[in-house]
């Protein structure tokens, strides 16, 4: 039996639901080491 949903509807709920909170959803590539927007140095620095 397969689920009724898949991980992207999930994924996508939640998202939705914290832009709705205010926060702004960015791409994990627009955020990545390297990038203007970079949210840390390297991938070696885990995000909490």
């Amino acid at each position: 039996m397969s689920p009724a949903f898949s991980e992207s509807v999930i994924e996508q709920a939640a998202l939705a639901w914290l832009e709705s909170l205010g926060y702004q959803v960015l791409s994990g590539l627009e955020i990545a080491p390297g990038e203007p927007a970079a949210e840390r140095d390297n991938y070696g620095q885990v995000v909490l």
